[in-house]
């Protein structure tokens, strides 16, 4: 039959722990005065009285005249008497260990025995048919079939708690806590770490006696569901680990007091009162790769915009549509693209986009026309992006122009390096020369012709030949500025250079009375 457990309605205070049940269908509410039991929808079930232990698949819990067993909702299934009140209960839904200060009492189906307790106890927990009670001197007791035997552990208790597979105790001794598994009948420590005075942090084990412990100064709260480690923190965060990686996080907005879970149905505690928040695992098959990621049941989630799969690759959400449960994802796969030249580029890129070659490019007297690009030691005109590259422009270096400019100008490049990777830089010499000719009789040392910018040429003014009885006289230069026959002229620009002679003529003065003597011999001619 079911039992209605309406003793009378308990108002928990939101003081103690909550405790999820292994099949994730509901979970209890521990407080001062009793437990509150509701679906894991947050519906309220029934309540009962302190003290009580969630065994595997049952509650079991002390009711004025003996130790109740009832499945998760609530049905009857055993009643042990007992002719005491204990202050620490607990089973396996199976058997049952319970004690008050001084005494204890084992019963299963089959046999029962009560014993004595040196000291009163602090805390119990219960594992394949063995109860393990913790006094407040720290050591435990383990009560099984066999009797009762201590294991000395010693120090100030903070608690005992099974999971599948083992037992662990936590004490504190000196400044530290430690934690020892003391399901094989000695002591073994698992960890240890400082506490201040005077306090205890929580801790879970999970499958395979794999200790967690909160951390104290940010997180508050801890629970361990099969691979996944749990913790509220003092910030008001629900973060949900698998291994070292972040799987999930909620803000729930105050601190987190205690939490539990089972099937990633959690269940926590702040000073508000206690919520449920179940997690559900969802499998996206992609183009980019499948996964599973953990979303909250009910709330609406969006898959990651950006999956970096890390070496410069990247996918980047498109679209996506759900069928059975299952999310079926478009990514645009992208890489990382480097490219070095006098434009450069570093960016992510969609898979099998073009990059065509370089833009040509001019740098003065020289003319950089694209090759390709250098990837990875090999030469191509084009990229396609089907991987993170890096590429350096390659271009060959060409004169923009050499040769007669007109005007008596000639530019004349000469390229020292014909091809180059960018960022080298083109060497190249450009020299401007410049067209020098003289008119006769003068000449120009070395020939009329281009001569260097900034080198110097003799240019030389020869006498012409005179009619008999005349003579030229150097008057000096058109187009260059010098005085003498003889000019050294630093090569500026086109020079043509004209030398100027005055004739003179012996003149002869006579008059009727003779020749006139010391008279001026030479005159300047001038034509009539």
């Amino acid at each position: 039959m079911r039992l209605i457990l309406i003793l009378f309605f308990l108002a928990v205070a939101v003081l103690g722990q909550v405790v999820v049940f292994s099949d994730g269908s509901g979970y209890v509410v521990f407080g001062k005065l009793g437990f509150s039991v509701y679906s894991i929808d947050g519906r309220f079930i029934y309540t009962g009285g302190m003290p009580a232990y969630v065994g595997p698949t049952c509650i079991m819990f002390f009711t004025g005249s003996g130790v109740s067993v009832v499945d998760f909702r609530g049905f009857f299934k055993a009643f042990y008497p007992l002719n005491f009140t204990p202050t620490v209960l607990a089973g396996d839904c199976h058997g049952v260990v319970a004690a008050n200060q001084t005494l204890g009492v084992y019963i299963t189906p089959s046999s029962s025995y009560s014993f004595q307790l040196a000291t009163p106890p602090y805390a119990a927990a219960f594992l394949n048919g063995v109860g393990y009670v913790q006094d407040i001197y720290g050591d435990v007791l383990a009560v099984g079939p066999r009797g009762v035997s201590r294991i000395a552990v010693g120090g100030y208790p903070a608690g005992v708690a099974a999971s599948y597979d083992c037992v662990v105790a936590s004490v504190v001794r000196g400044g530290v806590q430690y934690f020892y598994r003391v399901d094989s009948g000695t002591p073994q420590l698992l960890a240890s770490r400082p506490v201040r005075v005077g306090l205890a942090y929580s801790y879970a084990v999970g499958p395979g006696c794999r200790l967690e412990l909160a951390l104290g100064n940010k997180t508050t709260a801890v629970a361990v569901d099969g691979p996944y480690t749990i913790f509220g923190t003092s910030t008001g965060l629900i973060e949900v680990y698998l291994g070292d990686r972040l799987v999930f996080s909620k803000d729930v907005g105050e601190a987190v007091l205690s939490l539990s879970s089972s099937g990633l149905n959690i269940v926590y505690e702040t000073a508000s009162g206690v919520k449920p928040l179940v997690l559900i695992n969802i499998t996206v098959v992609s183009n980019c790769g499948s996964w599973s990621i953990l979303a909250e049941k009910g709330a609406k989630y969006s898959l990651p915009q950006v999956v970096e799969l890390g070496g410069g690759v990247r996918c980047v959400h498109l679209s996506n549509s759900s069928l059975g449960g299952v999310v079926y994802a478009k990514y645009e796969r992208q890489y990382y693209v480097e490219l070095i030249s006098p434009k450069p580029f570093s960016d992510w890129v969609a898979e099998g986009t073009v990059i065509p070659p370089p833009e040509s490019l001019r740098l003065n007297y020289v003319a950089l026309k694209p090759v390709g690009w250098l990837v990875e030691g090999r030469i191509v005109e084009s990229i396609v992006v089907d991987k993170p590259t890096r590429a350096q422009a390659v271009y060959k270096v060409e004169p923009v122009m050499s040769g007669d400019l007109g005007n008596g100008t000639y530019l004349k490049v000469d390229v020292e390096t014909a091809e180059i990777v960018w960022p080298q830089q083109p060497l190249y010499r450009a020299q401007r020369l410049y067209y020098v000719e003289a008119a006769g009789p003068a000449a120009v040392e070395g020939g009329g012709g281009f001569y260097p910018e900034g080198s110097v040429v003799k240019i030389v003014a020869s006498t012409p030949d005179t009619p008999s009885g005349c003579r030229y006289i150097f008057a000096g230069w058109s187009g260059i500025n010098a005085t003498g026959p003889e000019a050294l002229v630093r090569v500026k620009g086109p020079i043509k250079a004209v030398p100027r002679f005055t004739l003179e003529c012996r003149v002869v003065f006579s008059t009727k009375y003779g020749v006139v003597q010391n008279a001026p011999e030479w005159r300047l001619w001038a034509p009539c």
